[in-house]
């Protein structure tokens, strides 16, 4: 009886081959997890990142406007500021208005009194988050007679206080 020889090929190793190709199909999919993460995580830091701007943005808005709307109702004088910081939770806030001097008579066509206007800008600005936002107005001037019933800007009587609750809820 002769003996036999086994001889093996060069590359049969069992199976090593298969486990080397799915251990490769393994780190590829894992890089393309981390780098679809990383771009979905990129996309949501851009989103909220432009909420937040865009919210700071609508706050200076709505303060400017608020601003305007006290100078209507008499509450705040008629006149220009240099730099004044809003009061809590606005405090971070800065505001100037800039009242023109000037006055322009407004024709009974375009507001149904004739009347004397003033124009003006309110400039708010939060320093800290880099905002700036700027409302130009134009207001009935003050002490001009009424000629339509009801309260005048210059004559109303509010309470000051009431307003600044309803403005804080």
């Amino acid at each position: 009886m002769t003996p036999t020889v086994e001889v093996k090929r060069r590359g049969t190793h069992d199976g090593c081959g298969r486990r080397g190709a799915v251990l490769l199909e393994v780190v590829f999919a894992l890089g393309l997890f981390v780098a679809a993460a990383t771009v979905i995580v990129s996309g949501l830091n851009s989103s909220f990142t432009a909420v937040d701007h865009l919210r700071r943005q609508v706050v200076a808005e709505n303060l400017a406007a608020s601003v305007v709307a006290e100078m209507q109702l008499g509450i705040r004088p008629l006149e220009s500021t240099i730099s004044e910081q809003f009061d809590a939770p606005f405090s971070t806030w800065t505001i100037q208005v800039e009242v023109s001097a000037e006055t322009r008579r407004v024709s009974e066509e375009e507001t149904r009194i004739g009347a004397e206007t003033t124009q003006l800008e309110v400039v708010v600005r939060n320093p800290r988050h880099e905002v700036v936002h700027r409302l130009g107005a134009e207001i009935l001037a003050p002490g001009e007679p009424e000629t339509e019933p009801g309260p005048s800007s210059a004559s109303s009587t509010v309470d000051s206080a009431r307003v600044m609750e309803i403005f804080s809820e």
